[in-house]
């Protein structure tokens, strides 16, 4: 009988020089369907095997491996992730066929649009290197990375195949960023009052202005540029990059140049290649007004292009299930978003396709722009918020148009549309 080496996610099924078969190296992830059905993905084609398409379970039989999960699919070893193309509309998974120790040709694995991108990466690519208590004096190199404790290279190659990546504890004890944090609550205090009032001039207002845009119900985008208070996170986040105009900051205020995060950038986009963008927040809000789950979607639109630009997430709450969080579909950035989600995506992932971003105060995410991903509902109280700064950083050249031209307070100031005498008062009082 085979042997089979390790027994979790990425292990190695080599099968024995007694057993007459052909000598493939086959991944194997099992998957967890709900259910005891199999025939959905046993009864796809899953390959190309000397010439012939074959299912799962015939290429378990064809090197005497027993298929006795619920579900098998066969995944691609991390040295050739980025080496597959699509079949059809569905990222495939490969077969690595070796002779004499040398992989001297590679099958394409074709799945079932519901099973697109279930491979290794079954838990947060960890960005490693930064120390436990994360301090600017004692930052790390973020040279490494690490998926699911099970493999490690390079950040710019391992970014590249899945996309996005967790820097732990990277800003706990961070000074610019925690007193940055308590101005953006008090901007999206007072900006969410502001939204109201707009909406009571006009109920039908979407909120698109330059300054706030509302995405969904209860979901809306602040701007924070230009915000009160947060000039000094806006020069440490884009220190060494793109000039801000009229932005005089003393830099003293801080024990590091650049901002921690800028070593994981330089990896991901180049160093010396790329400029500042912007800074926002994104705040999702609990209770009756509770936000829905968003569409699965893209920030950047442009199929295939090179890499353009990367979104640096900084929550400041813990992202659990009760406040919420964002899922990412790793390795979704390397292909044609109009051919992944022409069909939509189903509501249970096999596990393995999607991660959830389960991380907490301190930690950053950051994503390619063109990863798909959405933003989970919000089970919080009523009134209770989640809010995650983001940082753009784009290639030279890029440009990122993602906020309207006019501005919300062009409404205000034209308090005659409104016919409440308190609105109106409180329209007055907010231009004063």
């Amino acid at each position: 009988m085979a042997e089979f080496e390790g027994g979790d996610v990425g292990s190695i099924f080599r099968p024995t020089e007694e057993e007459d078969c052909c000598p493939f190296t086959i991944y194997l992830q099992t998957v967890s369907c709900g259910g005891d059905d199999s025939s959905d993905l046993v009864n796809n084609p899953a390959a190309l095997l000397s010439g012939e398409r074959k299912t799962v379970r015939e290429i378990a039989e064809a090197v005497s491996f027993e298929l006795d999960c619920s579900r098998e699919t066969l995944i691609s070893s991390n040295e050739l992730v980025r080496e597959h193309c699509l079949v059809g509309e569905a990222r495939p998974s490969l077969i690595h066929e070796v002779a004499d120790g040398i992989s001297d040709r590679i099958h394409s694995v074709g799945i079932s649009v519901q099973h697109v991108l279930s491979h290794e990466c079954s838990s947060l690519p960890i960005f490693t290197g930064v120390g436990i208590e994360s301090t600017l004096e004692q930052k790390g190199s973020h040279d490494e990375i690490v998926l699911n404790g099970l493999c490690s290279g390079k950040v710019s190659e391992v970014f590249g195949e899945q996309g996005f990546g967790v820097i732990k504890d990277l800003v706990s004890n961070d000074p610019v960023v925690t007193q940055a944090a308590a101005r953006v609550r008090e901007h999206i205090a007072s900006m969410m009052k502001t939204v109201s009032m707009v909406q009571q001039i006009n109920e039908q207002d979407r909120i698109k202005y330059c300054e706030v845009m509302q995405r969904d119900v209860g979901r809306f985008d602040i701007a924070l540029d230009d915000a009160p208070g947060l000039r000094e996170f806006v020069s440490y986040a884009s220190f060494g990059l793109a000039e801000i105009n009229d932005l005089e900051v003393a830099h003293d205020h801080w024990d590091a140049e650049r901002a921690p995060w800028l070593e994981v950038i330089d990896a991901c986009l180049g160093a010396d290649n790329y400029e500042y963008c912007r800074t926002g927040v994104v705040v999702s809000t609990g209770g009756c007004r509770a936000t829905s789950r968003q569409y699965w979607h893209a920030d950047g639109q442009e199929e295939l292009a090179p890499r353009q630009a990367v979104c640096l997430f900084i929550p400041l709450c813990d992202l659990t299930n009760t406040s919420g969080f964002t899922s990412f579909w790793p390795g979704s950035q390397l292909y044609k978003q109009s051919s992944l989600l022409e069909h939509g995506l189903p509501d249970k992932m096999p596990e393995g396709a999607i991660i959830q971003g389960k991380v907490n105060y301190g930690d950053c995410i950051v994503y390619d722009y063109k990863l798909i991903h959405r933003g989970e509902a919000n089970h919080m109280q009523e009134g209770e918020m989640r809010p995650i700064v983001y940082v753009i950083y784009t290639v030279h050249g890029y440009s990122e148009p993602n906020f309207n031209v006019s501005s919300i307070y062009d409404v205000l100031s034209r308090p005659s549309r409104t016919e409440d005498p308190a609105t109106a008062a409180a329209v007055d009082s907010s231009l004063s």
